[in-house]
């Protein structure tokens, strides 16, 4: 291959690679927003639920303490994503 059909075929892939880059960027966000809302959502169900007056049940209160530690952990694992080995192992 010429140097010059070489420098055009590294443009090329670079390019592809970027987009590809990007457009799985855009998705990982919107997938994580996704989450984290689903998760927000309910919580402030809960929180409006208690606050109304309407007491939570036993089963109502650790739900809404267990969803509150998810959604803190799942925004500190998304903080550091890509930037904390021990996020992408799993440990």
């Amino acid at each position: 291959m010429s140097r010059i059909a070489t420098f055009f075929k590294d443009i090329r892939d670079d390019v592809v690679d970027r987009h590809d880059a990007e457009v799985f960027g855009e998705g990982f966000d919107v997938a994580a927003n996704l989450c984290v809302d689903l998760l927000s959502s309910r919580i402030a169900d809960l929180r409006t639920q208690a606050r109304s007056g309407s007491p939570l049940s036993p089963e109502q209160a650790l739900l809404l303490a267990e969803l509150t530690d998810l959604k803190d952990e799942t925004e500190r694992q998304l903080r550091n994503y890509g930037h904390d080995e021990s996020v992408e192992s799993g440990t």
